[in-house]
């Protein structure tokens, strides 16, 4: 959970660092804090919900390939 939290950190940064300019204008020419910290909220959320449905779309994809089925056999003979 804390990697996670951190990673949210690293892209809302990153978004920042990256629209700096805009959000000075708009800041600027008088924009409502809250609607300019809702856009920026907004845009790393949907690139980290992306991010999510694609590693969970894989995660799904091969674990019905039996990529990451584990194999706990109780007996001596290996999995098939």
């Amino acid at each position: 959970m804390r990697e996670t939290l951190g990673d949210f950190e690293q892209m809302v940064s990153f978004t920042v660092a990256r629209r700096r300019k805009e959000i000075g204008i708009r800041a600027a020419l008088g924009a409502d804090p809250s609607r300019i910290l809702a856009g920026i909220f907004s845009r790393a959320l949907a690139q980290l919900a992306a991010g999510a449905a694609v590693g969970l779309a894989g995660a799904i994809a091969l674990e019905n390939d039996g990529i990451l089925t584990t194999c706990r056999s109780t007996r001596k003979r290996p999995c098939q």
